[in-house]
């Protein structure tokens, strides 16, 4: 039997971010132009992506991050700018 491919079996990464205090951060969606936000503490903002993320992000422990509806750590000290690549 054959497998026939659906929409659904091509996995996509879902990437929620809160602020928890006021920050900026820079985003890259699959290799595509970045893109610069201030937050202020409780702003949310979501992205979806194909093959991932590129995110910089001004203080590590400024923002909450969920991949697919799971948490995402940050590792970084209060203050410390952090680069992660996801996944």
């Amino acid at each position: 039997m054959i497998p026939t491919h659906t929409e659904d079996q091509e996995e996509k990464l879902l990437l929620e971010i809160t602020a928890v205090k006021d920050t900026w951060m820079k985003v890259i969606v699959d290799g595509q132009s970045p893109e610069k936000f201030s937050l202020s503490t409780g702003d949310r903002l979501e992205f979806e992506a194909l093959s991932g993320f590129n995110v910089l992000i001004g203080d590590a422990n400024g923002v909450v991050l969920l991949l697919n509806n799971k948490p995402y750590e940050v590792v970084g000290d209060n203050g410390q700018a952090v680069t992660i690549q996801i996944p």
